[in-house]
């Protein structure tokens, strides 16, 4: 996954006042935040992370559901530009929740794979942290667990 970089805005968590000039500042001086990645996505991969990492992105930059979409659509590349292409003509008030349902549908696991099925087989074959990664990554594609 290649990444496009984004100045952080801070702004959203600090109310405006007005100085003597009458310019807009924030009330209080807050360091600025670290700049953000947005990765771009070619569907070689489940998009589980890729959407995680987006919608992180958008929840820092306080992006706007329309603007969701659209940012999201330029940083798909290759195939999945094209399927995006098609999905947006075919529903025509396309929300980010669509997005991501249609991208598990076409480019996550298949219905031949089975994440609860991997979790339940995963056995710790080297390191522990990378036994960590594999299962927190299957857990990410079965969803949540509950007690029966």
């Amino acid at each position: 996954m290649s990444h496009v970089r984004y100045e952080a805005s801070a702004s959203r968590h600090m109310p405006f006042q007005r100085n003597t000039e009458g310019e807009a500042t924030s009330g209080n001086i807050i360091p600025k935040l670290a700049k953000l990645d947005f990765p771009k996505y070619d569907g070689s991969e489940d998009p589980t992370a890729w959407i995680c990492r987006a919608e992180q992105f958008f929840y820092f930059q306080d992006t706007s559901p329309e603007d969701q979409i659209r940012l999201a659509a330029y940083h798909m590349e290759g195939d999945v530009q094209l399927w995006f292409q098609r999905l947006r003509q075919s529903a025509r008030n396309l929300s980010w929740d669509d997005l991501k349902d249609g991208l598990l549908k076409r480019y996550g696991m298949s219905a031949f794979e089975n994440a609860f099925a991997d979790l339940c087989k995963l056995k710790q074959t080297s390191t522990l942290r990378e036994y960590q990664v594999q299962f927190h990554c299957l857990l990410a594609k079965a969803g949540s667990l509950t007690n029966a």
